[in-house]
């Protein structure tokens, strides 16, 4: 039994003495960090909006190839969405996307040739890309009650408008 012991800890020890040597024996270089490099923070709207344009021309039965092939819901803006889980991913190309619906999740992401705007309470979404402006807002900039979970608003040249 002693010896199966001696036989697991040197088994188990070998690599990890290995790697100790071989750090130990290797001389540290310093990393080299570009000080004048600034992040585009419109990287991820950017590429998406790209992704996209390239594709749509190739759009058939309402798929699209991005990553890989997404179903699509092109809108004309005045879309009522039947169900409050959206699984698409929703396209305006010539239009101000307004959805007039409460209570809507969107669980793809939201192209916008033109506005994207949010006026209606509990509207979910995962991420939005506008070519001219998004914005958010009730008519009323007191007593707000819109949910958002988002991870990323998207805005090609302007600023996002946010009445929150």
């Amino acid at each position: 039994m002693k010896v199966w012991i001696l036989i697991f800890v040197c088994m188990f020890s070998m690599p990890l003495l290995v790697a100790v040597l071989h750090f130990r024996m290797r001389k540290g270089q310093i990393l080299k960090i570009r000080q004048d490099y600034v992040k585009n923070a419109r990287y991820f709207g950017r590429s998406f909006s790209s992704l996209v344009e390239k594709a749509l021309p190739e759009m058939k039965n309402g798929m699209i190839m991005l990553s890989k092939q997404e179903k699509v819901w092109e809108t004309d803006g005045s879309q009522e969405f039947v169900q409050p889980e959206i699984e698409d991913l929703i396209i305006a190309r010539n239009t101000i996307f307004c959805p007039q619906q409460e209570d809507l999740h969107f669980q793809k992401e939201i192209y916008s040739e033109k506005d994207a705007l949010f006026v209606k309470e509990n509207i979910r979404l995962r991420a939005v890309f506008s070519e001219i402006r998004s914005g958010f807002s009730d008519g009323r900039t007191q007593n707000m009650q819109l949910q958002f979970m988002m991870n990323v608003i998207w805005v090609k040249e302007y600023q996002v408008e946010n009445s929150l």
